[in-house]
């Protein structure tokens, strides 16, 4: 019943493999880092965690404020749930398509190899 193409990575195109591995590392860094910050709060204005917040953060806040979802503020961290969980998917869709560019770019030098 299980299809052996799509479960052998050695079959996948460097193109999906690059795809797979950004998606994948973009929604656990979001998600270790979100952890750690709400793990560890209260934090000052400038520490570690709120500096490494803010550059997971920003963009995807940046994103959902161009697309009028804006943040939703409730809770002890200042940011909801929803608001975490949107941060990590944007974040692995923004990993998504840096993978696919990576992934692009492989394959096209390899093509121009042989």
């Amino acid at each position: 019943m299980e299809n052996r193409r799509i479960l052998n990575w050695s079959a996948w195109s460097i193109l999906r493999k690059a795809q797979v591995i950004g998606a994948i590392s973009g929604l656990l860094l979001s998600l270790g880092i979100q952890s750690f910050f709400v793990g560890t709060a209260p934090h000052e204005l400038f520490d570690s965690f709120s500096i490494l917040w803010f550059i997971v953060s920003a963009v995807p806040l940046a994103i959902m404020r161009a697309v009028g979802i804006g943040t939703i503020h409730t809770g002890k961290f200042g940011y909801s749930w929803i608001t975490f969980t949107l941060v990590a998917l944007i974040n692995s869709l923004l990993f998504f398509v840096a993978g696919s560019v990576i992934g692009w770019l492989l394959k096209s030098r390899n093509s121009r190899r042989k």
